[in-house]
């Protein structure tokens, strides 16, 4: 009998010892497991941020370009210079000359033209930017001198935001002064300015960058709405306080971005159109229309 219970006491202690040494190694189990989840996390958001900080390059779209190539992504100072070679145009025309005795002669080629941008980025993507635009061409139509002289200083802040994996839109907002001189008087001498105008007032813009290729396609918009005065000093030196006025600008193009050491350059070719609304006697049209060369640096 003693012997039956002996063996029962053993088989139970047995069984005890296997069941704890079971649930011993479950709960070493899953604590390695927790662990490895622990030690996977910091993993998983470095490269999620990685993926977020790729840029385009010649490499192909989307190449990563982090602090492994030395190459900066995350926003930084910047500064862009663009060459325009624009076209003036006027509602009714330039050339006034009648088809009679001879066919007109339309003076403005594609003159060129500056844009020049300096700002800043950070690393969310948000925007603080200076841009300078400027036109100053003279024509001769018919024997006479004709000139259009204005620019444009704008203060920005912008928001880019990116839409999968292959698009980034960017939304603006800021200030603009312009300065508008044109002469048409047909006076060789260019002896004075026919219309003036200075006024300042917003500026909303819209872009948007689509990965195609090894580069990006582009579109931008932007529209200001100005206010001022207009004067006529040549004429009848009238002064038209408080006029209004808008511009509004159509870009088109293609760009690449690349690595050049720490920083990222792009260069940008364009077609762009620009359509500013009763600038001529208070009540016609004039504008611009051509092609862009660019070339921007990210620091």
């Amino acid at each position: 009998m003693f012997k039956k219970y002996l063996i029962t006491l053993l088989s139970f202690f047995a069984f005890v010892l296997i069941a704890s040494r079971t649930v011993s190694a479950q709960e070493i189990q899953n604590t390695g497991y927790d662990s490895a989840i622990k030690r996977l996390a910091p993993v998983e958001a470095q490269l999620v941020s990685a993926r977020a900080n790729t840029v385009k390059s010649t490499g192909g779209c989307c190449q990563s370009c982090g602090t492994a190539s030395g190459c900066r992504c995350g926003g930084g100072w910047s500064a862009d210079a663009e060459i325009l070679f624009l076209r003036y145009h006027e509602s009714d025309g330039v050339d006034e000359i009648d088809y009679g005795d001879k066919e007109p002669v339309d003076g403005f080629g594609f003159d060129p033209a500056w844009r020049v941008t300096l700002g800043h980025t950070d690393c969310r993507g948000l925007s603080y930017r200076f841009r300078y635009f400027s036109y100053d061409q003279n024509a001769t139509v018919d024997g006479g001198n004709y000139s259009v002289s204005t620019y444009n200083l704008d203060f920005e802040v912008a928001q880019e935001v990116r839409i999968g994996r292959l698009v980034d839109v960017e939304f603006s907002g800021g200030v603009r002064y312009n300065n508008f001189e044109h002469d048409d008087t047909g006076d060789s001498d260019n002896a004075g300015v026919d219309q003036q105008f200075d006024g300042i007032g917003l500026i909303v813009g819209l872009s948007a960058d689509r990965c195609l290729g090894c580069g990006d396609l582009y579109g931008r918009v932007r529209h200001a709405i100005l206010v001022g005065d207009d004067e006529d000093p040549t004429g009848s030196e009238t002064i038209y306080s408080d006029s209004i006025h808008s511009q509004l600008e159509l870009g088109v193009g293609y760009k690449i971005d690349y690595c050049m050491g720490p920083a990222v350059a792009e260069l940008r070719l364009g077609v762009e159109m620009q359509n500013w609304y009763t600038y001529e006697d208070q009540e016609e049209e004039v504008g611009f229309a051509g092609f862009l060369v660019g070339l921007g640096l990210n620091y």
